[in-house]
């Protein structure tokens, strides 16, 4: 029996319909996924720029700059601080490196040279045992990424350092560390299509498109991770 023209009718809408929805579907799926992996592949570049541009570029500078003998002697106390030797060198460094500070602590964590800031100021004599990026490079003799507000400065800043090691003996003298700016780096992830963020071990938002994120957290903090934070005054009050 040949079923009635409406009935093959609204079969035949529903099984168009079906399709319809069945390729919309498809197409988005398809679409997502595509831009899934477009975004993908611009965080694996953006990343890939940092590692290569940024941070290992600032490490080699830094290793280069430990052995050197007067750099050693300034540690060691052996030179004075902010001898004409040691600031040529640290010198050299930051203009490379378009960095904001370059600078030498002793093993006591006390700044013995120092490049400048704001027109002249000085962290001569300024202690950052406190800093992790100091105890760790210190203690592990190996190189320390950290992000931190700066403790004089106030500004925002991505810290690398590297151990000063005696060529004689192997003991770590001091620690020779970078402070680079994050303007660059900010407008950078500004171009990003979509909101791109630098969130710091802690999950705090260390640099990103959006303003309003900065200095927030990606998830709620235990006291204990606030207090830790606090000690070290990696975010300062913020």
């Amino acid at each position: 029996m040949r079923q009635p023209l409406g009935l093959r009718l609204v079969k035949f809408f529903a099984a168009a319909v079906i399709s319809l929805l069945v390729a919309t579907l498809s197409e988005s799926w398809f679409s997502e996924k595509q831009q899934r992996e477009r975004d993908t592949g611009q965080l694996h570049s953006l990343a890939s720029h940092l590692n290569e541009r940024t941070f290992d570029r600032i490490v080699d500078d830094l290793n280069g700059l430990a052995p050197m003998p007067f750099i050693q002697d300034t540690a060691k106390g052996v030179l004075p601080p902010d001898n004409s030797e040691a600031l040529a060198a640290i010198h050299t460094v930051r203009a490379a490196l378009k960095s904001d500070l370059v600078y030498l602590l002793n093993r006591a964590g006390i700044v013995v040279a120092s490049t400048r800031y704001d027109g002249g100021k000085s962290i001569t004599g300024n202690n950052y045992a406190f800093r992790p990026y100091f105890s760790r490079a210190l203690q592990e003799a190996r190189p320390v990424f950290y992000p931190a507000l700066g403790a004089a400065t106030r500004k925002r800043g991505l810290y690398f350092s590297v151990p000063v090691v005696d060529i004689r003996d192997a003991s770590v003298t001091g620690v020779a560390v970078v402070k680079s700016p994050l303007d660059g780096f900010d407008e950078r992830l500004r171009q990003q299509p979509n909101p791109t963020l630098l969130v710091s071990g802690e999950g705090v938002v260390f640099a990103g498109s959006r303003p309003q994120w900065l200095l927030r957290t990606v998830y709620p903090l235990a006291e204990s991770e606030r207090q830790a934070l606090q000690r070290t005054r990696q975010f300062g009050s913020e």
